[in-house]
């Protein structure tokens, strides 16, 4: 394991004490935990707060083997497990996790780490990658989205929908969105869609088709496999 200091022994994490609000959030030590092949190990800057977050803690019961919730976060890689290439201790990364955000130091699976862009705070980067992710897999992975079809994101203004807006809009591809009001519907336009349409719009079908010139666009539904994925600008 290649480190850059040697991370302390134990740290501050939060855990959820029982079913609640954000009082049930208690802070707690643990043991700082070591990254094993193919992972590393983030000083944790900014953690993400997302929707997964919020029912867990209302649920009060967790089953993913991680007593620490948080999904994604941003920090400085202290080390870096068995196997890893192209990412050293010292880096700016974001990270999707399998829990462990909310604490001190979390390890993450180097495959869904990612370096921070230059201008780009760790307090921003923290609050990326579950949307990064599941917009890219959605699009990429699972629909293989092509440059000559047309993309509908229904609710083009939520945590995924506004994300995946901007990015597939800024890699050049056509993409129509629904929001629910007046305001969001503009929003959704300043975001990258080619048209906007509320989802409650009686003549949403006729206006899609026709912001697509008749074509329609890639249903969700549309699962072709990924065989390659669009490259990834570093």
């Amino acid at each position: 394991m290649a480190d850059a200091a040697t991370p302390p022994h134990d740290m501050t994490a939060i855990v959820i004490s029982g079913p609640g609000g954000p009082e049930v959030l208690q802070p707690t030590r643990m043991i700082v935990p070591r990254p094993g092949p193919g992972q590393v190990l983030i000083r944790v800057a900014a953690a993400g707060i997302n929707r997964h977050d919020c029912l867990q803690r209302a649920a009060g019961v967790h089953h993913d083997g991680n007593p620490v919730p948080g999904l994604e976060a941003a920090g400085e890689v202290v080390a870096c497990g068995p196997g890893v290439t192209g990412i050293a201790p010292g880096d700016r990364v974001m990270a999707l996790l399998q829990g462990g955000g909310y604490a001190g130091f979390a390890v993450a699976d180097a495959a869904v780490t990612l370096p921070v862009p230059e201008g780009l705070s760790l307090r921003e980067a923290a609050a990326l990658p579950e949307a990064l992710f599941t917009a890219w897999w959605n699009f990429f992975g699972l629909m293989e989205l092509r440059p000559d079809e047309f993309a509908l994101i229904h609710g083009g203004t939520s945590g995924v929908g506004h994300i995946a807006l901007q990015a597939l809009s800024a890699l050049g591809y056509r993409v129509v969105a629904t929001a629910g009001s007046p305001q969001k519907i503009e929003a959704a336009r300043g975001f990258g869609a080619r048209a906007a349409v509320g989802y409650g719009d009686p003549e949403l079908a006729s206006k899609v088709l026709a912001a697509t010139g008749g074509r329609g666009s890639v249903p969700f539904s549309t699962c072709r496999r990924a065989r390659t994925w669009p490259p990834i600008s570093r």
